[in-house]
């Protein structure tokens, strides 16, 4: 119940369990909705994603949803952990993820302070989720962040994208990567997390 961050642990053991072929439920975890804040709702969304993106299911208690006629919970938690929520639903159905794993240091360099989850259809599809994982009450906590990541891709021609997990947007930017080769690619400042979802265009 209180407001840890721990993205390392959860990707480390969500990926050590996954060659196990069994569903990985991270279930009611309610380690920082009780505080029904921005910081709370902001753990929970970046938990979900490193969650989804190392091969697991995840859900978790709102307390925003009260028996006392907030059945559809606070504005602020509509506009936030919810519709948070629903953009790694929307997100998650847009790929072909019943074909890909999650893979381990796929981006053998990423930006001080940040972790990386990959799920991967090899050769064909990687997203990469990049989120701060500082926990909250180490200095630089959501701090901007940008940077460089550093991957290799089978031979052919991909286009990378960044989307955010909190606007439900992809930027209008995209950038033409060459595989068969160390690529390094430019992360744009990003808060918390963002989201880099490279596909293949072409042999």
């Amino acid at each position: 119940m209180r407001k840890d961050v721990k993205l390392k642990v959860i990707h480390e053991l969500w990926t050590a369990c996954y060659e196990a072929e069994k569903p990985l439920i991270f279930d009611e975890d309610n380690a920082a909705s009780k505080y029904r804040d921005a910081e709370g709702w902001t753990i929970h969304r970046k938990r979900a994603w490193i969650t989804v993106m190392s091969g697991g299911h995840y859900d978790f208690i709102d307390f925003s949803i009260q028996a006392n006629g907030l059945e559809t919970g606070t504005a602020e938690s509509r506009r936030m952990i919810r519709t948070w929520m629903k953009n790694l639903s929307i997100f998650i159905h847009s790929i072909d993820f019943i074909n890909t794993k999650p893979i381990r240091n796929f981006p053998s360099l990423v930006p001080p302070n940040t972790l990386a989850a990959t799920l991967a259809n090899h050769g064909k599809e990687y997203i990469i989720y990049l989120a701060d994982s500082q926990e909250i009450n180490m200095p630089s906590y959501g701090w901007p962040r940008s940077g460089d990541i550093i991957f290799e891709l089978p031979k052919g021609l991909y286009k990378a994208r960044f989307y955010s997990p909190a606007e439900g947007e992809y930027s209008p930017s995209k950038v033409m990567l060459e595989g068969g080769r160390q690529i390094r690619l430019s992360v744009p400042l990003f808060t918390h997390d963002i989201v880099i979802h490279i596909k293949r265009t072409s042999q």
